[in-house]
C-alpha cells in the first residue's frame, strides 16, 4: 500500500515538474514574442529617428521575412500553451484554443485584433485562409463586437477569474490595453475624420499596443524567474 502510495505521489510530481517547465516554455515565448513586437511598434513611431533605434532597425530589415511572421504567430501559440497550463476544464481549454485561431485568422485578414496591423499568413495555412476569408466578409458588420468578447473569452480562459501570479496578472493586463486598442480602432472606423486626426490616432493605437505588449513582456519575464522559486 505504501509502495502504491509513493508510486503516486512521485508521478504527482514528475507531472507538476512537467506542467512547470511547459508553462515557463510558454512565458519564454510570450517575453521573446512581446519584446520583438513591442519593438516593431515603437520603431513605426516618431522614435524610429532615434540613433539607437535607427540600428535597431536596420537590423529588423535584415531578418528574413518567415522569421519574423513566426515570431508574431509564437505569441498566439504561447497564449494557447498557456490556456492548456492553466484552463480548468477539457471543454475551455478546447474552446478557447479555437477561439485564439479565430482571432488569428482575423489579423491575418487585416482585421486588427491583437496587432494592429495585419499579419501575413504562412503559406501552409494559405487554404485555410481563403476560406476563412469568405466566411468573415459575410458576417462583416458584426465583426468588432464579436472580436471584443471571444478576446475576453480568451483572457478568462488563460487567467481566470483569481489569478494568483504576478506573471499572469501582467499578461492579463497586456490583454485589457488590447482590447482597449481594439475599442479605439473600431470607434475609428465609425468617426469621420480628417487625414490629421486619424494620424493621430493610428498614433494613440500603436501606443496602446506598446503598453500591451510591454506589460505581456513583464510578465513573461516573470513567468520565467518563477521557475527558479522555491516550491
Amino acid at each position: 500500500m505504501k509502495d502504491k502510495e509513493h508510486k503516486l505521489t512521485r508521478r504527482n510530481k514528475d507531472q507538476h515538474i512537467v506542467v512547470r517547465i511547459i508553462r515557463v516554455l510558454s512565458f519564454a515565448i510570450i517575453l521573446v514574442t512581446s519584446v520583438f513586437i513591442l519593438v516593431k511598434l515603437l520603431l513605426s513611431t516618431s522614435l524610429a529617428n532615434n540613433t539607437i533605434f535607427l540600428t535597431v532597425k536596420n537590423f529588423f530589415n535584415e531578418l528574413p521575412l518567415a522569421v519574423v511572421n513566426y515570431l508574431e504567430l509564437g505569441f498566439i501559440i504561447a497564449i494557447v500553451i498557456l490556456i492548456w497550463v492553466r484552463g480548468k476544464t477539457i471543454f475551455g481549454k478546447i474552446l478557447t484554443t479555437l477561439l485564439s485561431g479565430y482571432v488569428l485568422l482575423l489579423a491575418f485578414n487585416d482585421v486588427r485584433t491583437l496587432l494592429p496591423y495585419q499579419l501575413l499568413a504562412p503559406s501552409f495555412l494559405s487554404g485555410v485562409n481563403l476560406s476563412f476569408l469568405n466566411f468573415i466578409s459575410d458576417i462583416n458588420e458584426y465583426l468588432p463586437y464579436g472580436i471584443v468578447l471571444l478576446t475576453f473569452i480568451i483572457i478568462s480562459g488563460i487567467l481566470g477569474n483569481k489569478p494568483k501570479r504576478i506573471s499572469a496578472r501582467l499578461v492579463k493586463g497586456g490583454f485589457v490595453f488590447i482590447i482597449f486598442g481594439m475599442v479605439v480602432v473600431f470607434a475609428t472606423g465609425l468617426l469621420a475624420l480628417n487625414s490629421e486626426a486619424m494620424s493621430t490616432l493610428d498614433t494613440v493605437v500603436t501606443y496602446i499596443y506598446a503598453i500591451a505588449y510591454a506589460l505581456c513582456g513583464l510578465g513573461g519575464t516573470l513567468g520565467v524567474l518563477g521557475f527558479y522559486r522555491k516550491r
